[in-house]
C-alpha cells in the first residue's frame, strides 16, 4: 500500500477535480459520444455507491 502523503493528495484531488469538470462539461454532439458519456457517469456512480456501501458496513463493524 502507498502512504499517502499531504502533497500526493492535493495531486490526487487535482487528477479527480480535471476528471469531474472533463466530464461534466462534456457535450455530446452525437449519439455514440452519448452512449460514452452515459457508460462513464454511470460506471463513476456504481463505484460511489459501491464505496458507500463499504464504508457503511465497516462503521457497523461488518466486513
Amino acid at each position: 500500500m502507498k502512504i499517502l502523503t499531504v502533497p500526493s493528495a492535493k495531486e490526487e484531488i487535482r487528477r479527480l477535480q480535471d476528471f469531474i469538470h472533463l466530464v461534466e462539461d462534456y457535450e455530446a454532439d452525437s449519439l455514440e459520444k452519448w452512449i460514452i458519456q452515459l457508460i462513464t457517469v454511470s460506471e463513476a456512480s456504481l463505484k460511489k455507491e459501491n464505496i458507500a456501501k463499504k464504508l457503511s458496513y465497516n462503521k457497523k463493524g461488518i466486513k
